[in-house]
């Protein structure tokens, strides 16, 4: 079973740690527009799913520590480009490292069917092929 966000506000939190990488708690407060305890309720629903890791103290505002927390290094990003001759499939690791990268040539007059079905498959390929190791591939093959 994949992890998803629960809500808006947790989907909002997991694109700022992409984008800005690991931030504290008190950083993440000042990003967002939640009290204290609603954001402290979302990180650590974010924890319990396995999205987020907590990624040791940071530095001090003046009281006590905040502790800084990060996408989970085992999170996978499926990153698909179709062109007008060619489909290119890769999967990346939280840190948007490319793992694995497939390229097949294909004519996007084919139709969005035949398009998509390509898609799964070089998606499927990328799983077995090991190159992206931890991607679960949910829904694909």
């Amino acid at each position: 079973m994949t992890a998803r966000p629960e809500n808006a506000h947790q989907g909002r939190l997991l694109r700022l740690l992409r984008d800005n990488g690991s931030n504290s708690r008190a950083q993440l407060g000042d990003l967002v527009d939640l009290s204290r305890s609603k954001l402290a309720v979302e990180v650590d629903r974010l924890l319990e799913t396995g999205l987020v890791v907590a990624d040791g103290l940071a530095p001090s505002r003046g009281g006590r520590r905040s502790h800084n927390i990060r996408l989970a290094p085992t999170l996978r990003f499926l990153g698909v480009d179709i062109g007008a001759t060619s489909i290119d499939v890769a999967v990346t690791n939280a840190e948007l490292e490319v793992l694995g990268h497939l390229n097949q040539p294909m004519e996007v007059r084919e139709g969005p069917v035949a398009v998509f079905e390509q898609v799964l498959s070089m998606a499927a390929k990328l799983k077995a092929s090991g190159l992206a190791e931890g991607f679960d591939g949910a829904g694909i093959g």
